[in-house]
């Protein structure tokens, strides 16, 4: 008890010391970094870097291999949040059934708005390829006749919920019931960018060895 009240009078101080000098938002990043190195003992040196890490990435079609005629690109979301569970983040993501890499994704809430930058953000090779998802209505709405919904016992998006799967189990923030979770957006989408990165690394080395 002692030492959690030590920090949160440290905590105050800093946020105090702080204010003057510095706007709302960077007060609040320096308190939380601050609070997690205390806490966890997670430098705050290498949150800053995540994030700079993730902004200096190249988009995903910049490393991507051709698009084939016949390739499917299974779509899914998966639920999140940021901060608290009212706080909802969905992560919309295109899968390429191929090559099992990330071709697209787009992060925000669960309607046609979002659908439109999961769509948007497919690149222009792949604008022709045969788009598969389940039955949510902002697919109907958003994708063309060259997409089909159908429902999971047919098992056509079974690689991009493999991949969910994947993914929960890989990132803390992400699993359904966790005491991690980003405590921004911020850090939220850097982080998921990192992953999807590094996970198309992984499947374009497993599908060249294959």
């Amino acid at each position: 008890m002692g030492s959690l009240a030590q920090v949160s009078k440290n905590t105050s101080a800093r946020l105090a010391g702080a204010t003057a000098a510095c706007n709302p938002q960077e007060v609040r990043d320096q308190v939380l970094s601050a609070y997690l190195e205390r806490t966890f003992g997670i430098n705050r040196l290498t949150i800053t870097s995540w994030i700079k890490k993730a902004k200096h990435l190249p988009s995903l079609s910049e490393k991507l291999l051709p698009a084939q005629s016949d390739d499917v690109l299974e779509l899914d979301e998966v639920w999140s949040f940021v901060q608290k569970k009212a706080n909802k983040s969905w992560l919309w993501i295109g899968l390429c059934r191929r090559m099992l890499e990330v071709v697209a994704y787009a992060v925000g809430g669960r309607g046609t708005e979002v659908c439109e930058q999961l769509k948007a953000s497919i690149p222009q090779m792949y604008g022709h390829v045969q788009t598969v998802s389940d039955f949510l209505e902002p697919y109907k709405n958003v994708f063309g006749k060259n997409h089909k919904r159908v429902g999971k016992e047919t098992g056509e998006t079974s690689h991009v919920e493999r991949w969910i799967n994947t993914l929960r189990q890989r990132l803390g923030r992400l699993v359904r019931k966790t005491l991690s979770f980003s405590k921004t957006q911020e850090n939220h989408e850097a982080s998921i960018k990192l992953f999807i990165h590094e996970y198309n690394i992984s499947a374009r080395s497993k599908y060249f060895s294959a």
